[in-house]
């Protein structure tokens, strides 16, 4: 939570687009790098009771389930040319003095693109200083996995969330947090 709020007052600091998505049947995505075998699930059963089942899958509530599915992401992540924050694994972020992909225009005001991802299991945030790349990530994350663009963040976590980016403040957050 504190680096969400780090990474919050990041982009209200330096005016930048915060978005929000949804990753879908999270641990359905990561094909497991070990052999798991498992009784036969009840109301499937096969003609031979002693019947064992190999899973090919990351399945919920499997130990294994979030460190498959933590390694496929930060492969995709390191293929979209993004970096893992040493201080916080599951913050991961990319800078770019030329656009990844030329649909992508460079900020006016002559800086890098820049893309901070922090990612709370299924759910993460997209920090950018241009929405075309936000929206350029998104579209390449979902050729690997299922991910719902929710657009700009107006809740994430339980948090409310409410941008005045003219005066580049985040209102409700310390509210919510302070439980005020």
């Amino acid at each position: 939570m504190t680096s969400i709020c780090l990474v919050l007052a990041y982009a209200a600091h330096y005016d930048l687009e915060v978005m929000s998505f949804n990753i879908k049947t999270t641990f359905l995505h990561a094909k497991l790098s070990t052999t798991i075998f498992c009784k036969q699930i009840l109301g499937f059963p096969e003609a031979d009771s002693c019947t064992v089942l190999c899973l090919l899958v990351a399945l919920y509530g499997l130990c294994q389930s979030l460190y498959e599915f933590y390694m496929l992401l930060c492969c995709l992540m390191v293929r979209l040319g993004l970096s893992c924050c040493e201080v916080d694994h599951a913050v991961f972020s990319g800078y770019w003095s030329s656009p990844p992909d030329p649909s992508i225009p460079m900020p006016l005001e002559g800086t890098d693109l820049i893309l901070i991802v922090p990612v709370h299991v299924d759910d993460g945030l997209g920090v950018s200083n241009m929405i075309p790349l936000y929206t350029w990530f998104i579209s390449e994350l979902c050729r690997d996995i299922e991910v719902v663009d929710m657009g700009l963040v107006s809740l994430y976590l339980g948090i409310r969330i409410v941008c005045d980016r003219p005066n580049r403040k985040l209102l409700s957050l310390i509210f919510l947090i302070c439980g005020t």
